[in-house]
């Protein structure tokens, strides 16, 4: 049933009825386009987050790639760093070693070469250790006068240096022909 026109200005100045009213029909098919829109624009924006988030997690896996390959080359650095520490250590005890051969007065080739002649049978050298002008020489021999006998020739063959017998030990073993172990320092 239609409702009356009560309305009392009169039909020229009033605003047609229909075209600020909205039907329902019309409503809902606005409110049903508009629930469409935002379900496409929440479709582009999920596509689109999804995209940033693939590209997020590929550079991520980049930069963990970098950091592993920079550890890597960190590691082999330090390696390398402590090779050349032990090559510079190892090329100042050349470099000492060799200041130290040229501040000797005597030919290390000729000492040796003198020790090993003034060794008599039965006597046996077995370390010379030179340091800074003074030699000291080791061994095993049969007897303290043989001992005394090859000090005796160091001294006549090396006239630049003064040969002493610092010690001269027996040892106690009846299986080895050596009887006694010595030492002999020859100083300059």
């Amino acid at each position: 049933m239609p409702v009356p026109d009560v309305n009392l200005t009169p039909s020229s100045r009033r605003p047609p009825a229909s075209s600020h009213r909205l039907r329902p029909e019309r409503l809902a098919w606005l409110l049903f386009a508009a629930g469409w829109v935002v379900l496409a624009l929440m479709v582009v924006l999920r596509a689109q987050n999804q995209r940033s988030l693939r590209e997020m997690e590929l550079l991520v896996a980049q930069a963990q790639q970098e950091a592993r390959q920079a550890e890597r080359l960190l590691g082999r650095r330090e390696e390398r760093v402590e090779t050349i520490a032990q090559l510079v250590r190892r090329a100042n005890r050349l470099e000492a070693e060799r200041a130290e051969l040229q501040r000797r007065s005597f030919s290390l080739s000729e000492l040796l070469l003198a020790i090993e002649e003034a060794a008599p049978p039965r006597l046996t050298v077995q370390s010379v250790h030179v340091s800074a002008g003074r030699v000291t020489v080791a061994g095993v021999a049969g007897s303290a006068a043989l001992v005394v006998e090859f000090a005796q020739t160091l001294e006549a063959q090396l006239t630049s240096f003064r040969v002493e017998v610092e010690r001269v030990e027996d040892r106690n073993d009846p299986t080895l022909p050596a009887a006694v172990e010595f030492v002999v320092i020859l100083e300059q």
